[in-house]
C-alpha cells in the first residue's frame, strides 16, 4: 500500500473530535511541560537557598569554635615557649623540692597553695610501666622544664577569657605521668584511674609525631567522658627538642556546642539543626525536645551516611523531608539541618510552588472545559450536519430516499455487485387510484397513504435493500444480489401486505390500498445501469396496471430498451 493511499485513510478516519483533541492533548502536554520546567527552577532554588542557609549557619557556628581552637593554639604556642625558656634560679629550686617531696609518693598533688593557679596531679612513673607504649619516664632537667612551663600555663587560663563561664575545659597530659585539669578528683585513689582514662583516649593516642606528622588540631567524636558526660574533644600536641612531651585539649560539652549551635542558627530557619559526629552520632540539636534517634531510622541513617561520605556539602530527601548537610572544616562535625514539607510549604519558595500548582490546576481545568464546550459545540455541529444531509437524501413525508439519493446510492450499489459478478433487481411500485383517494378523501388522507404505504415497504424488504420514493405515488426499491425471481417473490409480498391491510382513517373508516409492481433482473439484459433497469420495470409496472392493476408483473418483451452493458 502506498503512502499517500496511506495518507487518504488516516484523513478519512481523522474526525472533527479527534483533531480537537490531538490539539488540546498537545497544549495541555506543552504547557504542562512548561510548569514542570517553572516548578524545576523553583526547586532549584530552594535547594540553593536551603545550602546557603547551612553554609551561614555553618561558618557562624565555625567561627565561634574556631575562636576556641585560636585560644588553644595560643596556649600551647605559650607552654612551648616556656619550655624554651629556662626557669629562675628561684622557680627551679622550689620545682625540685616538689619534685623530691613527691617523687616517692603512688599519687601526688602540687596544691595552688604551694603556688599559683590550680593543682596539679600525677603518678609514680614505676606504677604506670608498662601501661602504655605511649608513656615516658622524664629526667629531672626535662621535669623541671615541663613543670615550669606548666605552672606558667595554669597561672593564663583564668586571662583568656573575660567570661570564664562560657570557656570550655582546658587541661595538660603529660607523658611523663601527671596531668593539669578541672574538675579535681575527689581523692588519690581517681588520680590514677583519671590519667590512666586520659592517654587512653584518642586526643592523646592519635597525637604522636607518626600519626599526627602535621601537629593540626585533632578533634575527637562523641564520648563518654568521666566527669562531664557526652563531649568532644579538640587537642594539640606540645612538642619540646623533636621530643613529644604531652597534649594540651579543649572540652566541648553537649550543652556547651548546643549554646553554641543555637547562637549560630537563626531563629525563622524553618527547620530544625542537628550536629553529627564523623561516626554519625548525634551530638545535639536545636529542637528543645531531641534525643537520640528521634529523627531518622536506622535505615535512614545509612542512607545520609553514605551521602555524607560521598561529598561534603549537599541534599537528600528522605520521605517528605528535605535535609541539607555541610560538613565543617578541621572538626570532625557535620551540621544537618532538616526541614519537614509543612515547614517547607510556609516558606517563601513553598508559597510560590502551591501558587504555580494552583495556576496549573486552574489552566488544566479551564482546559478541560474549553475542550468540553468545544466537542459540545462539533456534536451540535455533526448532529445539524447529520440532519440536513437526511433532509437533503430523504422524503421528508414518507422518511425515504428521494429520487437523487436513492439513484447515487444505486449506482454503488451496481458497481459492488458487478464487480462481484452478482444479479441485482430493480421493484418500480406505484399506488392504484391514488388521484382518487385525493379527490374523495383530500390531500391529508391521501398524505396518511403514501406514509403507510412506505411503512409497508420497510417491512417487506430486507434490510440490505434500498427503497425511495421516486414520484408522486411511486415507489422504487434496489434489491442487491437478488435475480428477477426472488424479487417477484419480494414485489408480490409488498402487495399481499399492502392490500390485506387497509389504512385505519381517523374517523374509524378503512381504506383499502393496492398498488402494481413491475419487476426487472440484471440478468435479463446483462446490464447494471440503474436508471435502465428502473425504465424497464416501469414499463412492467404499466403492463401490470394495463392487466387489472393490483398485481405483480415481472415479464415482458425487453426490445429496443435492450442498451449495452454499462
Amino acid at each position: 500500500m502506498s503512502i499517500s493511499r496511506q495518507l487518504r485513510r488516516f484523513r478519512n478516519r481523522l474526525t472533527p473530535r479527534h483533531v480537537i483533541n490531538l490539539c488540546f492533548l498537545i497544549v495541555f502536554i506543552f504547557t504542562t511541560i512548561l510548569f514542570w520546567w517553572q516548578g524545576n527552577l523553583l526547586r532549584q532554588g530552594y535547594e540553593t537557598n536551603q545550602l546557603h542557609q547551612v553554609d551561614y549557619v555553618t561558618a557562624q557556628l565555625q567561627g565561634r569554635m574556631q575562636y576556641r581552637i585560636d585560644n588553644l593554639r595560643f596556649l600551647r604556642n605559650f607552654m612551648t615557649f616556656s619550655l624554651q625558656s629556662a626557669p629562675s634560679q628561684h622557680q627551679q629550686e622550689m620545682i625540685k623540692q616538689e619534685i623530691a617531696r613527691i617523687r616517692h609518693q603512688d599519687t601526688w598533688s602540687i596544691d595552688p597553695s604551694d603556688t599559683e593557679g590550680q593543682p596539679v596531679f600525677g603518678v609514680n612513673p614505676q606504677r604506670l610501666t608498662g601501661v602504655s607504649p605511649l608513656f615516658r619516664a622524664s629526667d629531672d632537667e626535662q621535669l623541671t622544664r615541663e613543670f615550669n612551663a606548666l605552672f606558667r600555663l595554669r597561672s593564663l587560663l583564668p586571662l583568656i577569657d573575660v567570661t570564664p563561664f562560657r570557656q570550655p575545659r582546658v587541661y595538660y597530659v603529660s607523658r611523663a605521668g601527671f596531668y593539669f585539669s578541672a574538675p579535681q578528683p575527689k581523692n588519690s585513689d581517681q588520680i590514677e584511674k583519671i590519667y590512666r582514662h586520659m592517654i587512653a583516649q584518642p586526643y592523646f593516642t592519635q597525637l604522636t609525631q607518626s600519626t599526627d606528622p602535621m601537629r593540626i588540631p585533632y578533634w575527637t567524636h562523641i564520648y563518654n567522658d568521666l566527669s562531664d558526660g557526652l563531649i568532644i574533644t579538640a587537642s594539640l600536641p606540645i612538642d619540646y627538642n623533636n621530643q613529644w612531651m604531652g597534649v594540651i585539649s579543649m572540652d566541648f560539652t553537649v550543652e556547651k556546642l548546643r549554646q553554641y549551635l543555637l547562637g549560630s542558627a537563626p531563629s525563622n530557619s524553618g527547620g530544625i539543626y542537628l550536629l553529627f559526629d564523623n561516626r554519625f552520632r548525634s551530638i545535639t540539636s536545636t529542637d528543645p525536645s531531641w534525643f537520640r534517634g528521634k529523627y531518622f531510622t536506622p535505615e535512614q541513617q545509612q542512607i545520609l551516611k553514605t551521602r555524607i561520605g560521598q561529598k561534603r556539602q549537599g541534599t537528600v530527601r528522605i520521605g517528605t523531608r528535605f535535609i541539607t548537610f555541610s560538613k565543617m572544616n578541621n572538626t570532625n562535625v557535620t551540621l544537618i539541618h532538616i526541614q519537614t514539607l509543612p515547614q517547607g510549604i510556609h516558606s517563601e519558595y513553598g508559597r510560590l510552588s502551591l501558587l504555580l500548582t494552583a495556576l496549573w490546576l486552574v489552566f488544566a481545568i479551564l482546559l478541560l472545559a474549553a475542550r468540553r464546550i468545544i466537542l459540545r459545540l462539533i456534536d451540535n455541529m455533526e448532529g445539524l450536519q447529520e440532519k440536513l444531509s437526511w433532509r437533503a437524501s430523504h422524503d421528508a413525508m414518507t422518511r425515504m430516499l428521494n429520487r437523487a439519493a436513492l439513484f447515487q446510492k444505486g449506482k454503488e450499489m451496481a458497481a459492488k455487485e458487478r464487480k462481484s459478478q452478482r444479479t441485482l433487481a430493480v421493484i418500480q411500485m406505484d399506488l392504484d387510484h391514488f388521484k382518487r383517494v385525493n379527490d374523495r378523501y383530500g390531500h391529508q388522507i391521501g398524505d396518511q397513504t403514501l406514509i403507510y404505504a412506505a411503512e409497508i415497504i420497510r417491512s417487506s424488504v430486507r434490510t440490505q435493500d434500498l427503497a425511495g420514493r421516486v414520484g408522486g405515488e411511486e415507489f422504487c426499491i434496489l434489491l442487491p444480489a437478488t435475480n428477477r425471481s426472488q424479487a417477484s417473490e419480494i414485489a408480490e409480498r409488498i402487495r399481499t401486505n399492502l392490500a390485506n391491510s387497509p389504512l385505519k382513517t381517523e374517523d374509524g373508516k378503512s381504506l383499502r390500498i393496492t398498488a402494481s409492481l413491475g419487476v426487472v433482473g440484471s440478468e435479463e439484459s446483462n446490464s447494471y445501469n440503474i436508471e435502465h433497469l428502473q425504465l424497464i420495470a416501469d414499463r412492467r409496472l404499466y403492463r401490470a396496471k394495463a392487466g387489472g392493476r393490483n398485481r405483480v408483473c415481472s415479464e415482458g418483451e425487453l426490445g429496443e430498451l435492450n442498451q449495452p452493458q454499462q
